[in-house]
C-alpha cells in the first residue's frame, strides 16, 4: 500500500473521533511508528489538523475544528470565484501569486471544480512599470517581513526631484494606488510619515534595529479611496466638456464630491475635487482641447503658461529645423 493510500485509511481511522495511539494506528495500517508521524504532517499539510494528546492515554485525534469542511455554494457564487482567479493570475503586479495558486487548487479540490480557468480574463495596463515585476516582488516580499518583524529598513529612494537620497525608515503599510505598489513608512530623516513607491527603491537592507509601532498610528489619516492624503490639499475644478470627451468624461468618478451636469447643447458640465495641483493641470491638458475651464482662476492661468510653453518649444524646433 502507498503512501496516499496510507494517508487516506489513517483520516478514516480517526475521522471516527476516538483516540489513537501511535503504536495502535501502526498496527491497524500494518507500518511503523515513525511513518504515522510523517503520515501526520503529510495530512496536515493537505490540510487536515491531527491533535496530539500527551501522557500515558494519549494519542491522535482529528481536529473537526480545523479539517477542511465540505463547501457549498451557488452556481454564480462558484463563477465569482473562478473569475476572481482567473482576474488574479492574470495579472502582472501581485507579488503572492506562487502561493496563491495552489491554495486555490485546493479550494478548486473542495468545491469539485475540474475547469479552473471559468473564463479567461484580459487585463491590460495602458502604461505598465519598467521595472520588472520579479524586482517588485523581491521589494515586496522584502518589505513585508521587515513590517512583521517592525525592523528598520535603509533604502536608497528616488524622490520626486529625480534626486536619489539615503534614508532609514520604519515601514507600516504596503498598499497598491494607480497600478503600482507603494509603502506607508515613518521616514527618520524627515522625521514624518511618507509614501514610497516601491519601483523607485535601488538600494534596500535591513538594520539590526527594530522600532516600536505607533500607538497613535492611524492608517485612515494617510489614506483614503482617492489615495494619498498626507499633505496633500482638494482642489474644486468645474470644467466643460465638449465633443467625445463630454461622452466619456462621464464613465469615471476623478475625485471627491464630483457632479456631473448635460447640457442642452450636449456639453457636460464637471465638478470635482481633485487632489495635488498637478494633477489638476494633468487632468485638463488630458481632455486635449475639448475642455473649457471655468473655475478656478489659477488653474486657467497655469493651463495658459503651460500650453504657450509647448507652442514656443515646437516653434523654436521648427526654426532649427528650417535653419
Amino acid at each position: 500500500m502507498g503512501k496516499a493510500a496510507m494517508c487516506i485509511q489513517m483520516i478514516q481511522y480517526l475521522d471516527s473521533g476516538r483516540l489513537y495511539k501511535i503504536s495502535e494506528l501502526a498496527d491497524l495500517l500494518e507500518t511503523n511508528p515513525r511513518n504515522i508521524i510523517e503520515y501526520k504532517k503529510e495530512l496536515e499539510e493537505a490540510g487536515y489538523y491531527i491533535t496530539s494528546v500527551p501522557g500515558k492515554y494519549g494519542g491522535y485525534r482529528l481536529d473537526m475544528t480545523k479539517t477542511i469542511p465540505a463547501i457549498s455554494l451557488l452556481p454564480k457564487e462558484k463563477e465569482s470565484i473562478l473569475n476572481a482567479y482567473s482576474y488574479i493570475t492574470a495579472r502582472p503586479d501581485f507579488p503572492m501569486k506562487d502561493d496563491f495558486v495552489p491554495a486555490m487548487a485546493k479550494v478548486f479540490s473542495r468545491l469539485n471544480l475540474v475547469d479552473q480557468r471559468y473564463q479567461d480574463t484580459t487585463v491590460i495596463d495602458r502604461y505598465r512599470l519598467a521595472m520588472p515585476e520579479e524586482e517588485i516582488n523581491e521589494r515586496y516580499v522584502f518589505l513585508e517581513r521587515a513590517i512583521l518583524s517592525r525592523h528598520v529598513v535603509n533604502i536608497d529612494y528616488l524622490s520626486n526631484d529625480n534626486v536619489v537620497r539615503n534614508r532609514n525608515i520604519q515601514p507600516y503599510k504596503l498598499y497598491m494606488y494607480n497600478n503600482a505598489w507603494f509603502l506607508i513608512a515613518y521616514c527618520e530623516m524627515a522625521k514624518d510619515w511618507r509614501y514610497f513607491k516601491l519601483c523607485r527603491i535601488s538600494k534596500y537592507e535591513t538594520l539590526d534595529r527594530r522600532f516600536s509601532r505607533d500607538v497613535f498610528y492611524n492608517e485612515h489619516e494617510l489614506l483614503d479611496s482617492f489615495g494619498m492624503t498626507a499633505n496633500t490639499e482638494d482642489y474644486r475644478i468645474k470644467l466643460r466638456l465638449t465633443g467625445a470627451a463630454s461622452m466619456y468624461v462621464k464613465d469615471y468618478i476623478y475625485g471627491k464630491n464630483q457632479t456631473i451636469t448635460e447640457c442642452e447643447d450636449r456639453s457636460t458640465i464637471l465638478e470635482v475635487d481633485l487632489r495635488y495641483r498637478k494633477n489638476c493641470v494633468s487632468f485638463v491638458l488630458s481632455f486635449r482641447g475639448e475642455c473649457e475651464i471655468l473655475e478656478p482662476e489659477w488653474l486657467k492661468e497655469e493651463v495658459r503658461c503651460i500650453v504657450e510653453k509647448i507652442k514656443n518649444q515646437l516653434d523654436f524646433s521648427e526654426k532649427q529645423r528650417s535653419k
